[in-house]
């Protein structure tokens, strides 16, 4: 199993790039994964308990021009190929070998959960995640989009190329309904069961990914209970009708997020004091900005 367009470097992506590897694993065991990362610094990776096979995506400037192009040119149709092939592998450097070889062997292609790498806030390289998912379109494997979330997109240039990506996966599952919505508005269907429907179209809403994975049992016998540290970007919503509402519903989210891991840790009936306090630093703010809410209120 291929899986590309793995964000790396953010513990949030992490988690569910490991529940999904978690799941997949439990139900299709064993599986061989091969995972194309964007890890800046590889000691910053998290181990896993899987049989990984990890391909940077990242490389020096020149390198990463023989790699898009070699990847670009794989991008022909098969009954057109193997002249192209023959080109692509004679530009490529050698991991980008490797990853056309995952291709080539791949059963199934996922393109990762995480942040919206197809959508205007990481417009700068979504070209190379588009390149990435339709590349298992042109390589004939099944292809699928697991539970990231998506959009916005109002860059009316980059339309085109974005519903060809849509079009390119056999299954599309999103985290959320907003995104859902951006993917509705730019591919013309309608929401429909749960399920986007347009023009034989249809993208699952789920959830993140990062919710499916399990939460060892505590171990902490002391009096100070379960800790657990919260980290969050304090987001201004500028572009929010009602930002004040927008950043109470993200507190209330988080609350709720941690009230489920204490159930899940200590089971139901949880101490109060394990879950009495639930901080939200701000990761780009002065620590005299932080605001503090009560996890065990309401």
């Amino acid at each position: 199993m291929l899986v590309v367009n793995q964000h790396g470097d953010n513990r949030g992506d992490e988690a569910a790039l490991a529940a999904m590897l978690d799941g997949l694993e439990q139900r299709l065991a064993p599986v061989r994964f091969t995972v194309v990362h964007q890890f800046a610094e590889a000691a910053s990776q998290v181990p896993l308990p899987h049989d990984i096979t990890w391909l940077p995506m990242r490389r020096p400037p020149l390198t990463m021009v023989r790699s898009l192009t070699a990847l670009t040119l794989a991008l022909v149709p098969l009954s057109r190929r193997r002249a192209h092939q023959r080109v692509s592998r004679w530009i490529a450097d050698p991991v980008t070998r490797q990853i056309l070889d995952a291709y080539a062997s791949a059963d199934l292609v996922v393109s990762a959960p995480g942040g919206p790498y197809i959508g205007d806030l990481y417009a700068g390289h979504e070209p190379v995640h588009w390149l990435y998912a339709r590349l298992g379109r042109a390589f004939g494997k099944p292809t699928i989009l697991y539970a990231p979330s998506a959009g916005p997109f109002r860059r009316r240039l980059q339309a085109p190329w974005r519903r060809w990506v849509f079009n390119g996966f056999d299954v599309v599952t999103v985290r959320e309904d907003v995104s859902a919505g951006h993917i509705r508005s730019l591919m013309g269907g309608s929401l429909m069961g749960g399920s986007l429907v347009g023009d034989g179209f249809a993208v699952e809403v789920t959830a993140d990914s990062a919710l499916q994975q399990v939460v060892p049992a505590a171990s902490r016998d002391d009096d100070d209970g379960l800790l657990i540290v919260v980290s969050a970007i304090d987001l201004a919503y500028p572009d929010a009708a009602d930002p004040a509402a927008r950043r109470a519903n993200h507190d209330a989210a988080v609350v709720a997020a941690v009230a489920a891991v204490v159930e899940r840790a200590q089971g139901p009936g949880a101490s109060e004091r394990a879950r009495r306090a639930c901080c939200v630093g701000a990761a780009v703010a002065w620590p005299t900005q932080r605001r503090c809410v009560s996890a065990s209120a309401g």
